[in-house]
């Protein structure tokens, strides 16, 4: 699966070491020009890494041990009852999705789930997507210092977060 550049790996090392820094600022400025829709590449390469970064801390953990095994999931509410996946709201649905589509190796499927909110949502539903895709990333401990290489979704000014 494609890796991504040195500047989105420099976007994603800045918004997450500002959550982890508990920086509202930063995290709120940099979550408003990504949401823009004027941004609409800056915001598949951002949500995309995002995925990709919380995919191989997901593949490294002990958990996974089943080289050619399927991922799945099970959505349950607060009370450990199954919620229909359809019953989702659509930003949230699309970020379970792609990560699912990520896991799988289905980079096409990640893509299309964040096109998506993207093409169909609004500001909010942007926003939505992008702060769930940190907020997981972020719980299954994606490090400020994601790998760099090549991704040809990348584009635009991340500010903020330039080398």
């Amino acid at each position: 699966m494609a890796e991504h550049t040195p500047r989105v790996a420099d976007a994603i090392n800045t918004l997450v070491a500002a959550v982890r820094d508990r920086d509202i600022d930063v995290v709120s400025d940099l979550l408003a020009q990504w949401c823009r829709p004027a941004s609409d590449s800056d915001l598949v390469a951002i949500v995309t890494a995002l995925i990709s970064a919380g995919g191989r801390k997901i593949l490294e953990s002990e958990a996974v041990q089943l080289p050619d095994a399927a991922f799945a999931v099970e959505v349950q509410n607060a009370d450990g009852l199954p919620v229909d996946i359809d019953s989702i709201s659509p930003p949230v649905r699309a970020v379970l999705r792609a990560q699912l589509a990520w896991l799988n190796d289905r980079p096409e499927d990640v893509t299309d789930q964040i096109r998506l909110v993207i093409d169909s949502g609004d500001s909010h539903d942007r926003m939505s997507m992008l702060v769930h895709a940190l907020v997981w990333a972020v719980q299954v401990g994606v490090s400020e210092s994601t790998e760099d290489s090549g991704d040809s979704g990348d584009s635009g000014d991340f500010g903020g977060a330039g080398r």
